[in-house]
């Protein structure tokens, strides 16, 4: 009975320090999750960034063949008010 009555008491003096380890445990899982979360987040920002500066340089590059393109048309436009004046 005295053994029973020790085991008891060394059982009932680890439960608060059990209870704190399950504390901690899901204090740790839950800044695990929300380091997750905030690098998920991050790499969605980052995707947008590039994403945005691809758009950007498909703007330009489109904006700088369009001009090419009308001065081509202008070009072949002046070479043929030339060439009806020539006539």
């Amino acid at each position: 009975m005295v053994k029973y009555l020790q085991a008891t008491k060394v059982l009932l003096s680890l439960s608060p320090l059990v209870h704190l380890l399950v504390i901690e445990e899901r204090h740790q899982a839950m800044k695990v999750q929300n380091l997750l979360k905030i690098k998920e987040e991050f790499g969605y920002k980052s995707l947008a960034r590039k994403h945005d500066v691809q758009v950007e340089s498909l703007i330009a590059e489109h904006e700088r063949q369009q001009k090419a393109y009308r001065d081509e048309v202008d070009k072949i436009g002046f070479e043929a008010k030339k060439q009806i004046s020539e006539a």
